[in-house]
Order: C-alpha cells, then structure tokens, then sequence
C-alpha cells in the first residue's frame, strides 16, 4: 500500500513504500500538465531570450570565436565553456530545431522532477502530493514563468541536482556523476560535491567518496580539457561588471552593502561553512541533502529566481514540519508564529523575482532590507529542519546531530 513519505525516513528519491510506476506516472502526468500550462514558451517556433544567447555561444565555440564578450544589453554568455563545447557538438549533430526542442523538453523534466521530489518529502500522500503539484503548476509562481519564457536551463540543471543529491545513497555512481554533470551547464553544483565527498556519513562507508569524488573529477576533468577556460576565469573575477540588477544571490547583498568581496571569496567561505558542519558529526543523507541545498544557494555568485527552485525540497517540508508542529498545539501563539515566518520565506523564494525587479533602483538600505529575506530564507529554512531533526532525535532516544 502506498504510503507517504515521513520526516524521518531515507531519501532516496524512489521511496521504498512506493513503486517506481507510480513515480513514472505522477512525473508523466504533471509534465502534461505543464506543457500545457506553459505550452506557448515550450512550443514556440522562434528561439526564446535565453535561447539564442546559446546558440550564439554553441556557434561561437564552434568557430574558434571568444565566448565572453561584452554585450551592450547586459545579455552575454556567462555560463561555463564546458556547456558551449558540449552545445556546439548537439548543434552540428542535430542542428537548431531539435537541439532547442531538446533542451525545452529537459526543463520540463528537470522541474517537474524538482516538484515531485520536494512533495514526496512531505507527509503528504500520493494523491495529495500528486494535487498540490498540478496546483502549484497551473498557479505557475514567477519563478515558474520567467524560467521557462526566458527558456534559461535553470530548471534542467536543478532537477539533475537534486535527483543526484536523493539518489546518490543507493546510486553513487550515477548520483555523482549526475551532479558533476550539472555543474558543466551551471557551476551550481560545485559545493555539494564537495560537501557530499568530504562530510561525516552517518552510517559509515565510502559511497559518499565515490559519489562526490566521481563528480569533482568529472567536473574538473571536463572544465581542463575545454578551450576559453582562461577567458571563463577572467570573467568571474570580473563578476562585479556582469548584469547583476535581477540576482539574489549573497554575493550581490554584500556588494549593496558595500563589501569588498569576490564571487570566488564568497563560494569559498560558504563552501568552507558548510563542510565543516558536515565534517563536525556523522550526518545522514537527508540532513546533508539539506546542508547541500543551502550550501549550494549561497554560494552561487548570480542566482534569479528560476534557480531558486532549487530550494523547493527546504520549502515543503518546513511548510509539512510547521503545519504538522502546529496541529499538535494549536492554541499556543509560538506555533503560529513559526508557521507564519515559514510560509513567509516560502513565499519570498517564490516571489523572488518580483522582489529583485521592484528594487532595483531603490536605496541601498531598501535593497538590503528586501533582497535579505530571499537570500537568507533557504538558510533559514535549513536550520529550522535541523533544530526539528535534533529535537526528534533526543525524542526517540537518538543522539543528535550536533548543529
């Protein structure tokens, strides 16, 4: 019998209380669903804003040409070589039609394994898992909309995150190498591997070396044997310059704040951060899963709001979490209060990118005040699921995770 998938259980993504057919139909279904939702950016004839920056890149790499070129509308390519390299081979295989179909018809996939994956981490059953997903699609968030009529692979790239952060347990080879592949397209990923091959695992082993060394390797491997890895370099120093009006990443809230820092110092401390709280004690999948997608968020130097659909997994079960904890003491205010602030940071990820766009030309204090609470709801998400793991633990007898 079907089941829903508790706080506490493992997280591999095909759950073991369900079956993989029922996977396949819920992934079938919801991407019906949102083909049709989305049918006119997913079925255009012409290539969509972020389309032709590709091909333009797919051709440029093709000709020996530079891949980073300043544009005067802000519209470069800023994306890892690795990604032109491999692009310009699909270009010349299939040609411009039946590449963008491909890469439209991988981010559906990618979001729809997102969605699926975040709402199976819930205490929801399958049926109102399945619901709340078609919901969410036809409501269709900002995040939703910009990410596929922009026709940018964020979605593409996060759905193959996550699928490698909550299959690696059971397949290290292909979770890994899942995950070192994302970071060709978007260097997202980067921190998670290095999280997932240096943490602590809870049940001892080496799955975590194979998994998190098999994507590092994959990843440098593949960026080192790429032409305009030089010139890729150059154009991260000089991120301060890229178009950064519509990011919500950390890096862009301690510019506005006036901090001398680079995208690389950022990614390092954050990186750093995170592995070593995944190194001070034995962690399980789900709490490193958690640790990743915050890790991940955070050191992103130029994060919209379509990536940030990479924190759906943190929205729903701290949403499932509050709502769960509050049912259980419904008249006491602290209850009420914790599942308003959650909700509060669900919303704002979702809503992101209207928060970036409506501040653009607002005061720096403005700008900080509003941009903080996207830029710091993954983390905050992250260390409530972390406190409720803690206190589960000490209730079932357990040690703890330490914090």
């Amino acid at each position: 019998m079907l089941r829903p998938v508790s706080a506490e259980e493992a997280v591999s993504y095909v759950h073991s209380g369900d079956r993989v057919f029922v996977h396949a139909a819920a992934l079938a279904a919801l991407s019906l669903v949102a083909l049709v939702r989305f049918h006119g950016a997913l079925l255009s004839p012409r290539p969509l804003a972020d389309e032709l920056v590709y091909l333009e890149a797919f051709r440029a790499y093709a000709a020996g040409d530079s891949l980073y070129r300043p544009s005067p509308d802000g519209r470069g390519y800023y994306y890892p070589p690795t990604f032109a390299r491999l692009g310009a081979a699909a270009l010349a295989a299939a040609g411009p039609d039946r590449l963008l179909a491909a890469l439209r018809f991988a981010n559906l996939i990618g979001l729809v394994a997102a969605l699926w994956i975040a709402l199976r981490l819930t205490t929801l059953a399958v049926p109102a898992a399945f619901a709340t997903g078609v919901i969410y699609l036809v409501l269709a968030p900002p995040a939703l909309a910009h990410g596929f009529t922009s026709g940018n692979l964020s979605f593409a790239v996060v759905g193959s995150i996550l699928v490698a952060l909550f299959a690696w347990p059971r397949q290290p080879v292909g979770g890994g190498a899942l995950l070192g592949a994302s970071a060709l397209v978007k260097p997202i990923a980067p921190v998670g591997l290095a999280v997932l091959a240096l943490h602590r695992p809870a049940g001892g082993g080496r799955r975590h070396l194979v998994a998190g060394g098999l994507g590092l390797a994959l990843f440098a491997a593949a960026m080192l044997t790429t032409a305009h890895l030089g010139e890729y370099l150059e154009a991260g120093r000089a991120l301060g310059d890229w178009p950064l009006r519509r990011s919500l990443s950390l890096y862009r809230w301690l510019r506005i704040a006036g901090l001398p820092v680079t995208p690389l110092v950022v990614a390092a401390a954050v990186g750093a951060a995170t592995v070593l709280w995944a190194r001070r004690a034995p962690r399980s999948p789900r709490m490193l899963a958690i640790a990743a997608i915050a890790g991940m968020t955070l050191a992103a130097p130029a994060l919209w709001s379509h990536s940030l659909v990479l924190t759906l997994p943190l929205q729903a079960m701290a949403i499932d979490l509050a709502v769960r904890r509050r049912s259980l003491a419904p008249g006491r205010s602290i209850r009420r209060s914790e599942t308003a602030l959650v909700v509060l940071a669900a919303l704002a990820l979702q809503f992101a990118d209207g928060i970036a766009g409506g501040l653009e030309t607002s005061p720096a204090t403005a700008q900080l005040a509003g941009l903080g609470v996207p830029v710091f709801a993954p983390l905050a998400l992250a260390l409530a699921l972390f406190r409720h793991e803690r206190t589960a633990a000490a209730d079932l007898g357990r040690a703890p995770e330490a914090a």
